[in-house]
């Protein structure tokens, strides 16, 4: 499958006419006309895809391996609090300072003995 097939995949996938995601795009009219399918595509073109529809994965659409899309990734909404986040690394710093004092006793001890 070459790489404006599965560029009219994506068309077709986001329930897109030719000429109306060519227009999203940025893509001349010809690009996808049948006679054309066999050209290659340029960075720039490519470039102009992704930015159209980011979340493509630019391995499939170049060499058809893997999905379609990329991954989604979820975060719970706490999970990107700043304040959450600031409470995570006073947590950590706090915490290895107490290590440390845990260690810096233990080796008193061991020399002690």
């Amino acid at each position: 499958m070459s790489t404006k097939t599965r560029i009219l995949l994506l068309s077709d996938n986001n329930g897109m006419q030719k000429t109306a995601f060519l227009k999203k795009v940025g893509l001349r009219r010809g690009f996808l006309d049948t006679d054309k399918m066999c050209a290659s595509v340029s960075d720039q073109q490519l470039a102009l895809i992704l930015a159209a529809f980011p979340n493509v994965n630019l391995e499939w659409l170049v060499t058809g391996e893997g999905a379609m899309y990329k991954p989604t990734v979820i975060l719970p909404p706490d999970s990107v609090s700043i304040d959450r986040y600031e409470a995570k690394v006073e947590e950590c710093v706090r915490l290895r300072i107490e290590l440390e004092s845990m260690k810096n006793k233990r080796i008193v001890s061991a020399k002690e003995k």
